[in-house]
């Protein structure tokens, strides 16, 4: 899981099964939000093509730090 915000990294799947499984897995976090990465080698032959095809899903709310509440005084002051 990536800690900063708009930022994310891929790894190398070490659980690739089957060819049509990605090559990269990993995570990034998009304005608060993650999401699972994933990432296959291109097997064009054209150059101008990326290196690698990737693929957002599973959107998750990132959880943000609670504020602190300010609890209300009851206190009588007697005037």
């Amino acid at each position: 899981m990536s800690s900063y915000l708009n930022q994310g990294g891929l790894w190398v799947n070490d659980r690739k099964y089957t060819p049509n499984d990605p090559d990269f897995v990993g995570s990034i976090n998009v304005e608060g939000v993650e999401h699972k990465i994933v990432g296959w080698k291109s097997t064009s032959k054209n150059k101008q093509a990326p290196l690698i095809n990737i693929k957002l899903c599973n959107p998750r709310p990132v959880p943000m730090p609670e504020a602190k509440v300010l609890k209300e005084i009851d206190d009588d002051i007697p005037f």
